[in-house]
C-alpha cells in the first residue's frame, strides 16, 4: 500500500516509477539490517525510507534535472537497487541468515475481538494502521488543497504550472524525493507483518 501511494504521487507529479523494485530492495534490506542491530522495527522504518531517498537522488537528477529518458533511468534504479542489496546481504548475512520475530501488535479494544474481522484489522503492527491513515491523508491532499493541485499540474498541465507562476522542475524535484519514502518504507513494512525472508529478493 505504501509502494502504491509513492508511485501515486510521482506519477501524479510527471514521474514514472519503474525504480520502486531498486527502492523496495534498498529500503527492506537497510531495515532489515537496522532492526537486527537495533532491536528496534521502528527505527528500521526510518533507516529504510532514508535508504531509499539517498537511492532516488540519481533518478531526480537524471529524470528531472537533466531530461533523461525515465525508462532507461528506472531500469537503471532497479538493477542497482537488487546489485546493492544482494551484494550486501551475501557479505554480510549470508552464513547466519538471522531472522526477526513479528512486531508487537496494535489491538483496538474491543474492535480486535470481533471474530475473523478483528484480528485481521484491529490486532497488527503499528505501521498497518498507519499505512492507511497515510493513504486517506495523502488522497486528500492531492484532490482539496492548494499543493496537491500544483503536483497534479506539473504531471498533467506543465505549462499551466510555468504560466501560474509555479515551477514543473522544483515541484517534481520535491515530490520525487518525498514520495520515494513511501516506497522505499514498503520494503520494512512487510518486517513488521511477518518475519523477514532470508533473501532480499
Amino acid at each position: 500500500m505504501l509502494a502504491a501511494v509513492g508511485e501515486t504521487v510521482g506519477e501524479q507529479s510527471g514521474v514514472l516509477g519503474l525504480g520502486m523494485e531498486g527502492l523496495l530492495l534498498v529500503g527492506g534490506y537497510a531495515a532489515f539490517a537496522t532492526a537486527h542491530a537495533s532491536g528496534s522495527f521502528w527505527a528500521g522504518f526510518a533507516i529504510g525510507a532514508l535508504a531509499g531517498l539517498l537511492l532516488s537522488t540519481p533518478l531526480m537528477v537524471l529524470s528531472v534535472w537533466l531530461g533523461v529518458n525515465q525508462i532507461v533511468v528506472g531500469i537503471g534504479i532497479t538493477l542497482l537497487g537488487t546489485g546493492i542489496s544482494s551484494m550486501l546481504y551475501d557479505a554480510r548475512f549470508a552464513d547466519s541468515k538471522p531472522r526477526l520475530g513479528a512486531a508487537d501488535p496494535w489491538t483496538v479494544p474491543p474492535l480486535s475481538e470481533i471474530p475473523v474481522v478483528g484480528p485481521a484489522l484491529f490486532a497488527q503492527p503499528g505501521m498497518f494502521t498507519i499505512a492507511f491513515v497515510i493513504t486517506a491523508l495523502v488522497s486528500f491532499w492531492l484532490h482539496r488543497t492548494a499543493p496537491g493541485l500544483r503536483l497534479r499540474a506539473a504531471g498533467q498541465r506543465p505549462a499551466s504550472l510555468d504560466a501560474a507562476g509555479g515551477s514543473v522542475v522544483r515541484t517534481r524535484s520535491s515530490r520525487c524525493c518525498s514520495a520515494v519514502r513511501w516506497p522505499a518504507s514498503a520494503g520494512p513494512t512487510s518486517l513488521s507483518s511477518r518475519r523477514a525472508r532470508s533473501r532480499p529478493g
